[in-house]
């Protein structure tokens, strides 16, 4: 839901352009613990005082449960296309986003797989990824045909100098965007998967996958705490 982006500041693929969820919202009306109804922002692109939507945003409903939320609307791309890029190593392709950001070109989207990953995924996007790859590189433009033409042209130099064994150009709509937990749920379907994923911290785009076996328990999670679940599930937090 737009609240719920709201409140934990979500983002995606397209954030590296687009931004998260406190770039594309206005103006936020909540209410506090005291019930006192309060509203941050407004409908201009700025507002004087301290920047309290922004602090609202991502505080995951601490300071205020939400009620309203004014977004700003952004255009429809006209068109939309991905290059695929394949490597014969992982280091290059990871090599190739800082090229590609080096160079001055901000994608619409930059998601980066390995040989492991692509040969989860596939079988249920059924994409054409090269399976044969250490790893695959997605590079999504979009907006005009003109545009999106330039900015094609202008990765594929980029990842061409960066090594890329293979550049293949999708014809009419991107391929597949990334899902993980369908894949990872039926290769270890008694594990629980978290990604999380933040771009442009310290000039580096990573994610991070955490896992849990949770083969151990004795019930059905739907008969079990929640608390107790995660304990028997990571023995190690001590935080659920």
């Amino acid at each position: 839901t737009i609240g719920g982006n709201v409140a934990e500041n979500s983002g995606g693929v397209h954030c590296l352009k687009y931004g998260l969820t406190v770039h594309n919202v206005l103006r936020v009306r909540g209410v506090t613990m005291a019930g006192e109804v309060v509203e941050f922002g407004n409908h201009g692109l700025d507002a004087p005082g301290y920047d309290l939507l922004a602090l609202t945003i991502g505080s995951e409903g601490l300071l205020a449960v939400v009620t309203e939320v004014t977004v700003k609307l952004t255009p429809k791309p006209e068109v939309a296309q991905v290059i695929m890029a394949s490597f014969d190593d992982v280091e290059k392709a990871g090599n190739a986003v800082a090229a590609i950001i080096a160079a001055g070109i901000i994608p619409a989207g930059l998601e980066m797989m390995d040989k492991p990953a692509t040969a989860a995924v596939e079988p249920f996007v059924k994409a054409g990824y090269d399976l044969n790859a250490e790893a695959i590189l997605l590079c999504e433009s979009d907006g005009t045909a003109a545009e999106v033409a330039e900015e094609i042209a202008a990765m594929r130099a980029v990842l061409g100098k960066s090594g890329a064994t293979d550049l293949r150009v999708s014809s009419r709509h991107p391929y597949p965007t990334i899902c993980s937990f369908r894949p990872a749920g039926v290769m270890h379907p008694t594990y629980g998967l978290t990604h999380n994923i933040s771009t442009r911290s310290s000039e580096r785009i990573c994610g991070a996958s955490v896992s849990a076996d949770v083969s151990g328990l004795s019930a059905t999670p739907a008969r079990l705490p929640r608390e107790r679940i995660l304990a028997r599930a990571c023995p190690r937090s001590r935080h659920a």
